[in-house]
């Protein structure tokens, strides 16, 4: 039995599946590096007020 072009298209993934899926790779991996920033950011902060000797004061 030969595939008729509907079943062969039925078998590839769209292109919006693709993009999605994709921009979802992207979205994830740039909210890993934001939230690393983040991180580091607060440390150095942390960091500069215990060197300032700030931390027991609000």
């Amino acid at each position: 039995m030969a595939p008729t072009p509907e079943n062969a298209s039925a078998r590839l993934p769209r292109l919006d599946d693709l993009v999605s899926r994709e921009f979802g790779k992207c979205a994830r991996r740039f909210d890993a590096q934001a939230i690393a920033c983040t991180r580091g950011l607060h440390t150095s902060l942390f960091i500069q007020r215990f060197k300032q000797g700030l931390l027991g004061r609000p």
